[in-house]
């Protein structure tokens, strides 16, 4: 099936072949192109006005949650079996809604009235002054093609916030029946790694134990904030009980002061100045018997 493509570059009115039906004929093109032309941009325009309008009632959609109290699972599925909307396009909208309507401000106010819907969505995760720094420098206007977007959001992407990966200390259980226990067992328990990530607990456990195989087990009053155990076995039999429990890590205290100390900062600011030049000269590895013998 052939297709009439619509052309949105301007058409040339005045033509100057030599054969003059050739010219009349090409008139007629010229002036039914720019009515197409004409109907394309109206019809772009009130596309575009209609997204405007629908982006901050998906905002309000995405930050309510509403459609979930009907079975809905997401914004999307909402809208796609409720009004037949792609669900690229509703994601879309309740993007540019949420990062530009739900936030209302100068910054987000001087994009969205400068940018279209399409290119807004870009823009999902930038620093919003960036955005409006570039629009009032004229670096990005509404004729700002949507590659140069693309390329701008990609460099003015926020930091992502620093993935906090928990840490633990591991502990050999002895059995009560192997008698008396040397000073580093405390309580049946034995320190044998420290401040390490979940994935290295079971390796330790293995180079302690010698045993090669694990199990998880789940002891009366296990829970993620405190103490859980696994157990490392062999295929004869033989077995030996672990447990690990959140890493917290140890304060420094200052002589005398009663204070935990978190940075050297704090400890410094926390002794006198007579402790502070004590720690000096101590970090220097001189006193003042060696300072009244120079010279």
């Amino acid at each position: 099936m052939n297709e009439i493509t619509i052309s949105t570059s301007s058409v040339p009115t005045k033509f100057s072949f030599k054969n003059a039906k050739l010219n009349e004929l090409s008139a007629k093109i010229a002036e039914q192109s720019a009515a197409m032309n004409a109907l394309y941009t109206e019809a772009k325009d009130r596309a575009e006005a209609i997204n405007k309008a629908l982006a901050p009632i998906f905002g309000e959609l995405l930050k309510s949650k509403c459609y979930k109290d009907d079975g809905f699972k997401s914004v999307a599925d909402f809208a796609e079996q409720t009004f037949g909307m792609g669900k690229s396009m509703a994601y879309m909208l309740a993007r540019v809604g949420d990062q530009f309507y739900n936030d209302d401000n100068e910054y987000t106010k001087a994009a969205r009235d400068t940018l279209s819907t399409s290119k807004l969505a870009e823009f999902a995760g930038v620093d919003r002054t960036a955005i409006a720094k570039a629009i009032k420098d004229g670096k990005l206007t509404k004729d700002t093609p949507l590659a140069e977007c693309r390329e701008f959001a990609t460099a003015h992407k926020k930091p992502g916030k620093e993935k906090i990966v928990p840490t633990f200390d591991l502990f050999a259980i002895r059995p009560a029946y192997e008698g008396t226990l040397s000073d580093e067992w405390k309580n049946g328990k034995k320190l044998i790694a420290e401040d390490i990530i979940k994935e290295e607990l079971v390796d330790r456990a293995k180079e302690y134990s010698g045993l090669p195989f694990y199990t998880s087990i789940k002891l009366e009053g296990d829970k993620p904030s405190a103490a859980q155990h696994f157990i490392m076995f062999s295929a004869t039999g033989v077995c030996g009980m672990f447990e690990y429990r959140p890493h917290v890590s140890k304060a420094v205290t200052t002589k005398g002061k009663g204070k935990d100390i978190s940075s050297l900062k704090d400890m410094l600011a926390a002794m006198s100045p007579a402790e502070r030049l004590e720690l000096l000269k101590a970090l220097d590895g001189s006193s003042d018997e060696d300072e009244g013998n120079e010279g």
